[in-house]
């Protein structure tokens, strides 16, 4: 894309404006394209066939991202086929992308509505503050610790938590 000096008094800037919203949307198009193909990546090992030693390795190399951004778009990508309504609030721009990823975090079907509206009608940082402030007081209720992690991690822990579980009876 060829982008005009930022001092050409010549240019519109409404037509700045306008071309600048249709390259975010076009972003955010391909971030959800780039979700479902690494899903599927992922999910068949084509990382190993392609020579990778693990799936990060082809995060960074291949794509020049941070593994931990390639799960975050993983994860979306699966919330994103449990709840249609979420994915179309994103193509629609109704949502951003970071917003809906905070849906996709606590949102389920029945409510999934419901998380969109509250997500639309603020900013992101204040919904992600409202999210978090709600995670957290869940937590306190529940006295348990809830955390994202990659699914790695998520089976490492399990397994400590099995054996020290077995080991304390």
């Amino acid at each position: 894309a060829t982008f005009p000096a930022a001092a050409d008094p010549a240019r519109d800037p409404y037509e700045l404006l306008d071309r600048l919203t249709r390259l975010v949307r076009e972003r955010a198009e391909e971030d959800e394209l780039l979700g479902r193909a690494c899903l599927l990546v992922r999910r068949f090992g084509a990382w190993h066939r392609l020579g990778f030693l693990c799936f990060d390795e082809w995060c960074a190399e291949r794509l020049g991202l941070a593994p931990s951004t390639v799960r975050q778009r993983i994860a979306l990508e699966r919330r994103l086929q449990e709840l249609p309504a979420l994915r179309e609030a994103l193509r629609s721009g109704r949502l951003s992308y970071e917003q809906a990823r905070l849906v996709a975090r606590v949102a389920g079907a029945a409510d999934v509505a419901t998380h969109i509206e509250e997500a639309a009608a603020t900013t992101c940082i204040a919904y992600r503050r409202e999210v978090e402030g709600e995670e957290e007081r869940q937590m306190w209720r529940a006295g348990e610790l809830r955390a994202i992690v990659p699914d790695e991690v998520d089976a490492l822990l399990a397994d400590a938590l099995r054996a020290a579980r077995a080991r304390v009876r």
